[in-house]
């Protein structure tokens, strides 16, 4: 199965309608959808995604614990969790 990896700047684009990718990255969630693709993150991904929503695009607290909850619970997601071994290897 192919997987999309989505960094910050995806998932903001894809969350906000307002965003200058928000297009192209609707499409491509819609595509990988289709064709049954997985998106795949990282913690550290999201951790980078809290600040970015609410200090430089000022979305409310609540939205962004309701898109990160959403990312985490997504059986649509994966969420790679990025510990002390993984970050050697990188």
């Amino acid at each position: 199965m192919k997987r999309i990896f989505v960094d910050t700047s995806g998932w903001a684009n894809l969350a906000y309608a307002s965003e200058p990718y928000y297009q192209q990255a609707a499409e491509i969630y819609l595509s990988g959808s289709r064709s049954r693709q997985r998106l795949v993150t990282t913690n550290y991904v999201i951790a980078e995604l809290v600040p970015l929503l609410t200090s430089v695009l000022k979305v409310s607290r609540p939205r962004v614990i309701d898109l990160i909850n959403g990312i985490k619970s997504s059986p649509n997601f994966d969420v790679i969790h990025i510990d002390e071994v993984d970050d050697s290897k990188a």
